[in-house]
């Protein structure tokens, strides 16, 4: 099980590092959108567009890799407080709430990226580009943050059922 969890950790870490070259890559075009528009009066067509679908692979792609170095926001005033085995218990109890979100997730950007597709929706943008790749980052987003939540809930029946913790944070 240990390996399972490690392979999942590992596929985010680089999703994450994947998502901060993204952002690299919107500010280059950002920056060559002014310097084009403001220099030479000559904006481009392309990069608004390209960094909102960037910005859209970005956002979805990296929510696994912020589960994993618990970056998401937390209310942890009594959290910290609780002994281990209670986090555990409480991180599993709350984490039918969070698959709930995943599935939704999953399941809306699914739908959404398949209409898009069937129907050959493009972008109202001056490029024009089709609307599915986009959309299908929605939900292999959520997948990505599913099997995350996945590793975590693991990890927290292991510490529910030793009383240790495997990895220092929980």
């Amino acid at each position: 099980m240990r390996r399972l969890i490690k392979y999942i950790e590992f596929v985010n870490e680089k999703i994450g590092l994947l998502c901060g070259w993204i952002i690299l890559v919107m500010t280059l075009t950002v920056t060559f959108d002014v310097i084009m528009r403001y220099f030479f009066s000559r904006p481009t067509d392309w990069s608004l567009e390209l960094n909102m679908y960037l910005l859209v692979g970005a956002s979805f792609l990296s929510g696994g890799y912020c589960l994993l170095n618990e970056g998401h926001v937390r209310v942890d005033v009594l959290y910290q407080a609780f002994p281990i085995r209670v986090r555990a218990l409480v991180d599993v109890i709350t984490s039918a709430f969070f698959f709930l979100f995943v599935i939704v997730i999953i399941w809306k950007g699914s739908s959404m990226a398949y209409e898009s597709f069937v129907h050959s929706k493009h972008s109202s943008q001056a490029m024009g580009w089709p609307l599915y790749p986009s959309q299908m980052v929605i939900p292999l987003g959520g997948i990505l943050i599913g099997i995350q939540g996945l590793a975590k809930l693991l990890e927290n029946i292991v510490i529910l059922v030793t009383g240790n913790a495997e990895k220092q944070n929980l």
